[in-house]
């Protein structure tokens, strides 16, 4: 009994599509929603702020260490005083300076108790922020890593369809 030659591996392909997806879904969730929640908060209305408080605060959790900034402050629209405690886009992160930036900045502006900046959303005034920025190099980065791994799913599955067009080809 000859033989037969498998061409079209169907693991390789769920292998492929993983490799697409995963990445894929993953560049969504890290740039396309902090960049649609960057979008939504165009319009909010830039008021000045009081810091209160201002911490860094070190998550650790299976060996690694996550840093955060985290601030409360005062501020004033439409003649009302609210409280915030959102300080950015963006949550914990390792091996970043940018929480600490951030913390360095907020406790210059705390202990001169001169305002800052805060955006608030005009239509729920209690929704408001202190950094809005779009951090282009982390998305840069990210999105490289994402092409480049979909890249090997697109070329693994792209082989096993070479092999299977070939396979059909020669039967005829």
């Amino acid at each position: 009994m000859p033989a037969t030659q498998h061409n079209f591996d169907h693991q390789i392909v769920i292998i492929a599509l993983a490799f697409i997806a995963i990445p894929l879904l993953a560049a969504w969730y890290l740039i396309g929603l902090p960049i649609q929640q960057w979008r939504l908060t165009q319009h909010w209305v830039e008021v000045p702020a009081i810091i209160e408080t201002v911490k860094l605060q070190e998550h650790r959790s299976s060996g690694s260490v996550t840093y955060e900034s985290t601030a409360r402050y005062r501020y004033q629209f439409d003649g009302q005083e609210y409280v915030g405690d959102r300080v950015s886009l963006y949550g914990p992160e390792d091996g970043t300076s940018y929480h600490r930036v951030i913390v360095r900045e907020l406790e210059e502006y705390r202990d001169s108790q001169q305002p800052f900046r805060c955006f608030v959303d005009p239509d729920y005034p209690k929704d408001a922020l202190l950094y809005r920025d779009i951090r282009w190099g982390m998305y840069f980065m990210i999105g490289l890593i994402a092409l480049l791994f979909s890249g090997v799913g697109w070329w693994m599955l792209g082989n096993q369809c070479r092999h299977a067009f070939r396979a059909l080809k020669s039967r005829d």
